[in-house]
C-alpha cells in the first residue's frame, strides 16, 4: 500500500496498516511458550492421579475448565509434561482434522501433550486479546505449519517467530471484552436456534402422527371429538389410513409384497 493510501492516524508495518499507536511485537518477545508430553501409556502407575493432563482434542473447549485424563505425580516426573498456570493460551502443534492451529484458554493449571503449545504472556499483555488474535489467524497459523495436509505441524519456533499488532493492555483488555461479549451473544442465539428446533420437532411428532389435530379436522360434522383407532403402526386418527409408499405412487407397480408403512390422510 503506497504512503498516499493510508488512512490518517494510521501507519504502514511489515504486518499491514495498523493504528499508529499500536506496536507489532513477535510472540516470544512478550511470552514464555512451552510444550507438553505424554508419560508412557504401557505404565499404569502413571495414570489416575489428581494431575490434569490435557490432549490436543480438548481444545474445542476453548475454555478449559476441567479435562479428561488425569495423571500421577509419578507420571508428571517420568514425562516430559509439565504444568502450565491458569490463563495461558493453549494452541494445537499437531492432531486430527482442524486441531492444529485451535486456540484455546486454560481455566485451571493443568498439564498437556506434545501437541499442545502453552503460552503465557507477561502481565503487560492480555491472555484474553493474544486468544482472540490467535483465534482470528487461525487459516494463518495452518499455512505456516511444517509439512504437508494432514501430517503438517506447527513448532515452538514458528510460534515464537508469530508477529501480531499489539495496542496498549487498557486497550487490549476492552477489544478482548467486546469480543466476548459477542460470544456471548452468539451462544445466545445457538441456545434459541436449538429450543426452536426443539419445538419444530415435538410439532411435528404431534401434528404428522395425528396425536394432536388441528381444530378444523379434530371433530365430525355433528361436533363429536375425532377418535383414535389401532393400526400396525400404533394409535392413528380413525379417518386416517396407513398405506405403503409403493401404494401411494400413481402407475407403479409394487415389485414385491412387503414394504415400509407411513400414515396418510385421504
Amino acid at each position: 500500500m503506497s504512503k498516499q493510501t493510508i488512512p490518517a492516524g494510521y501507519k504502514q508495518t511489515e504486518i499491514g496498516v495498523i493504528p499508529e499507536d499500536w506496536n507489532v511485537k513477535k510472540i516470544g518477545e512478550f511470552t514464555d511458550c512451552t510444550a507438553g508430553g505424554t508419560p508412557s501409556t504401557s505404565i499404569s502407575s502413571y495414570w489416575g492421579g489428581n494431575n490434569p493432563w490435557m490432549s490436543s482434542g480438548e481444545l474445542h473447549l476453548k475454555r478449559v475448565f476441567d479435562v479428561s485424563e488425569r495423571i500421577t505425580n509419578e507420571g508428571l516426573s517420568n514425562s516430559s509434561t509439565k504444568y502450565v498456570p491458569s490463563e495461558s493460551v493453549l494452541m494445537g502443534l499437531a492432531g486430527q482434522g482442524k486441531t492444529r492451529g485451535t486456540v484455546a484458554i486454560s481455566k485451571i493449571d493443568l498439564c498437556t501433550n506434545q501437541s499442545i503449545a502453552a503460552i503465557f504472556p507477561s502481565s503487560k499483555h492480555s491472555t484474553e486479546y493474544l486468544f482472540y488474535n490467535l483465534d482470528y489467524r487461525y487459516e494463518e497459523l495452518r499455512s505456516l505449519s511444517t509439512g504437508d495436509g494432514g501430517r503438517g505441524g506447527l513448532n515452538l519456533k514458528i510460534i515464537r517467530s508469530l508477529s501480531l499488532p499489539y495496542p496498549s493492555l487498557e486497550e487490549q483488555t476492552t477489544i478482548a471484552n467486546a469480543l466476548s461479549d459477542v460470544d456471548g451473544l452468539l451462544a445466545e442465539l445457538e441456545k434459541l436456534i436449538v429450543k426452536k428446533q426443539a419445538i419444530k420437532t415435538a410439532t411435528m411428532q404431534q401434528l404428522l402422527t395425528g396425536k394432536t389435530r388441528l381444530p378444523q379436522f379434530a371433530h365430525h360434522p355433528d361436533g363429536t371429538k375425532k377418535a383414535q383407532k389401532q393400526t400396525e403402526l400404533g394409535p392413528i386418527p380413525e379417518d386416517w389410513k396407513v398405506k405403503t409408499v409403493y401404494e401411494l405412487a400413481e402407475n407403479q407397480k409394487p415389485q414385491f409384497d412387503d414394504g415400509d408403512w407411513i400414515v396418510v390422510v385421504k
